[in-house]
């Protein structure tokens, strides 16, 4: 499989699981309180982890429709990659985590192109 068919086949799973998400919180998924315990944390433990056991910063970031920030961070290698969705209130929560992370260069859309 290619590099370009990977980062699709990345990004349809993550899109889908994001999709999951809500759906399993009305499916027997653990109390909410429970979930973020196990799964949420300060952003500044969050990122004092991923830094010492990864060596993961912040690659890039985003702005949700809610208020938050969605992160990705990067170990420098590209070995190991982590999306974080950060609340207003500096909770930082878990979406996916992977390895074998590839930035890719954007291409120009638009009429020009």
């Amino acid at each position: 499989m290619n590099t370009l068919m990977k980062n699709i086949l990345s990004v349809t799973l993550l899109t889908i699981g994001l999709m999951a998400v809500p759906a399993m919180a009305d499916e027997g998924a653990p109390p909410a309180d429970q979930a973020q315990q196990m799964l949420c944390n300060k952003r500044s433990e969050v990122m004092k982890n991923l830094s010492a056991n990864y060596n993961e910063a912040p690659t890039a970031l985003g702005m949700a429709s809610n208020g938050g920030i969605l992160e990705v961070m990067t170990s420098r290698d590209g070995k190991t990659w982590t999306v974080l969705l950060t609340t207003p209130d500096g909770k930082s929560c878990l979406v996916a985590m992977g390895n074998s992370w590839e930035n890719v260069k954007l291409v120009a859309a638009g009429p020009d192109a």
